[in-house]
């Protein structure tokens, strides 16, 4: 990893003077190349920053609310909804279907198609479940006696004391979605939509950037070393996943291990 860093803060007259080897004299340069102006990487980082924070807002919400709902014993039918959704984790009905039924909802060359497929996980439904479930009844039944309704009780005091749980989902989420770049190249046409992942993958493989003719023309002009700009391109992935990494991590280890020990 520190090779790759030192990488991209190569540029390109240390690069074809000396390698790839601690620079010496630290350069902006390749950012500027795949960050400045119209770039398609600052776009897919945009398109990645927008899909990320929606899909992991209403994913989060949609799924804890649903988890909360089955984690209630008098439920009605609440055997046979569990069932159903961890049928879904066994099955599925394959690309082709999903695509046609995509495509009929309006959802190809849309970015919606990354966040509402997403909008509830059966997975971490079960592991939000199995942590309310690890939740003392008792204090729901005091709430209740001091005179709080359900909506009282999961904002007040529920959702307060499920932040573990919620902290490691949403890392989930967010990764997967930030990662995310298979779906994108199903149903996307137009590559002003591309997410960073899937723009960086037609980068890394074919060492050119999606962009149109004239594009591609003008920056074989001013084109910096191949090997700088893909380590540039990586860094410029991970970076914000290993920021945001720290400040949920204390609550990883004790969110995905209290959901998981309760079936």
């Amino acid at each position: 990893m520190l090779y790759v860093i030192l990488g991209s803060f190569i540029s390109p007259d240390d690069y074809l003077s000396y390698g790839i080897t601690f620079p010496k004299h630290f350069s902006l340069y390749n950012y500027n190349y795949l960050l400045g102006g119209n770039s398609k990487v600052l776009r897919g980082l945009i398109v990645t920053i927008y899909v990320t924070a929606m899909s992991t807002a209403i994913s989060l919400t949609g799924t804890y609310i649903t988890a909360y709902v089955i984690s209630k014993k008098y439920l009605p039918g609440r055997v046979g909804i569990t069932f159903f959704m961890y049928f879904t984790m066994l099955f599925s009905g394959g690309i082709v279907p999903t695509y046609i039924w995509m495509k009929s909802l309006g959802f190809v060359d849309n970015l919606w198609v990354l966040i509402i497929p997403g909008f509830v996980s059966a997975g971490n439904t079960f592991l939000i479940r199995n942590f309310l479930m690890t939740l003392p009844e008792s204090i729901e039944e005091s709430a209740r006696i001091d005179g709080a309704n359900d909506i009282v009780i999961l904002g007040k005091i529920i959702l307060p004391l499920s932040t573990p749980v919620l902290a490691t989902i949403g890392l989930f989420i967010a990764v997967n979605s930030w990662n995310g770049w298979f779906t994108a190249l199903i149903y996307f046409n137009d590559s002003s939509l591309y997410p960073l992942q899937l723009v960086l993958r037609y980068f890394l493989a074919n060492n050119v950037l999606p962009v149109t003719a004239e594009e591609a023309r003008l920056r074989a002009m001013v084109e910096a070393p191949g090997d700088i700009l893909k380590m540039t391109a990586t860094v410029i992935a991970i970076f914000p996943i290993l920021v945001v990494y720290p400040f949920v991590q204390k609550y990883f280890v004790k969110g995905i291990i209290a959901g998981s020990i309760k079936g």
